[in-house]
């Protein structure tokens, strides 16, 4: 996809620079700034969508929006670059103001959007300013030479940090027609009943079964909706019996598991989406199983898929591939770290990735000063 992201000041993130691309995994320490890392695509997607006091909003409001270890003189920045357009925003020293807007192609001006005028630039156009950002503004007319990909991308940044099982359990999936399923999981009965009855949308149908079927063996051999009420639930059918298990006795991992699958496939050609804490409540051969599916679903639809976690058998499944295992490395002058840029390659080869990382060979909380001098770290 060739997506690049870079960050100033914003939150815990004093500077980020980070091009993932294809399945990918995050690791670090507790603290050191994975779900903000994350939380930056909401907020990109947010202050396109809606506007930039919203995307505030959503990221906890100005008091700590902020790098705390950034100069009084510093701004917040943030950009995406894909192919050969970047969009940069530069929101104020406290962040409460935007203070400029740009679009560059091949370095060259698109949009020229300051603070203090109430026009911007548009391939050499002056425009009239809406209270949305310019980037949203050109897209909403639709004007010749636009961003279109970039924009789609930016719209469909998706961040999954926590499922509501226990609400989707108890209350199904509200009637909708929704194709997506939201960060909450609580749409998914409906979204996956959806997909079976679309022919568009079969295809994902079909995936998310065969993968759930190697990741979950024995567990179902069928699904059946069972409509009632204001709500779609699920049922998982044995061959063996002749009454099937509504879902609301399934398995934590197995719920996981599918909407996991689930975000994937529906998720837009091109895009990013995100999880936060992938692996829990799942088993680790689910968790290799389901990062193989994914890797197939990526290669077919471009999409770049995230994963951060702290698990030693989501890490192996990268081991043939450590360039895309990605550390929140305490101390590094920009984050995340490319995994091979930190270790060699070659000697990585001779290793289990995922016993590295629990040794905190990498992605280890920094050691405390004992009498002045780092303590040694865990062995």
């Amino acid at each position: 996809m060739g997506i690049r992201f870079e960050v100033g000041n914003f939150r815990s993130l004093r500077k980020v620079d980070w091009s993932p691309d294809g399945v990918n995994v995050l690791v670090g320490p507790n603290g050191s700034g994975k779900s903000t890392l994350l939380d930056m695509l909401d907020f990109l997607r947010i202050a396109f969508q809606a506007n930039l006091p919203k995307a505030i909003e959503h990221s906890g409001g100005t008091a700590f929006l902020k790098n705390l270890h950034a100069a009084p003189q510093d701004s917040i920045s943030m950009a995406v670059t894909l192919g050969k357009y970047r969009w940069n925003l530069e929101l104020g020293v406290h962040g409460a103001d935007l203070q400029g807007e740009e679009l560059t192609w091949a370095r060259r001006k698109v949009i020229l959007a300051r603070p203090t005028e109430s026009f911007f630039w548009f391939r050499r156009k002056k425009m009239e300013r809406t209270d949305r950002l310019v980037l949203r503004t050109v897209t909403d007319l639709r004007l010749k030479g636009y961003p279109e990909r970039l924009v789609d991308a930016i719209a469909n940044f998706r961040v999954y940090p926590a499922y509501q099982l226990d609400r989707l359990r108890s209350g199904g999936s509200p009637y909708s027609s929704d194709v997506q399923l939201e960060p909450s999981g609580l749409n998914a009965f409906t979204v996956l009943r959806n997909w079976r009855d679309k022919r568009t949308y079969r295809r994902a149908y079909d995936f998310v079964w065969k993968e759930m079927c190697a990741a979950f063996p024995g567990i179902a051999d069928d699904l059946e909706f069972d409509p009632g009420g204001q709500a779609n639930h699920l049922k998982l059918v044995l061959a063996e019996h002749v009454t099937s298990i509504p879902a609301a006795f399934a398995s934590s991992g197995w719920l996981t598991g599918l909407l996991h699958l689930m975000a994937v496939a529906g998720a837009a050609p091109g895009s990013v989406i995100a999880f936060d804490e992938f692996e829990n409540a799942l088993h680790p051969y689910a968790v290799r199983s389901l990062v193989r599916g994914m890797r197939e679903w990526s290669e077919n639809t471009g999409l770049t898929v995230i994963l951060a976690g702290h698990s030693s058998a989501l890490l192996d499944e990268f081991r043939d591939d450590p360039g895309r295992v990605f550390v929140m490395e305490p101390g590094q002058p920009s984050l995340p770290v490319r995994l091979t840029d930190y270790r060699n390659p070659e000697w990585l080869r001779h290793f289990s990735l995922g016993e590295l990382y629990r040794h905190e060979d990498f992605g280890g909380p920094q050691a405390p000063l004992t009498n002045g001098k780092p303590a040694m770290s865990a062995s």
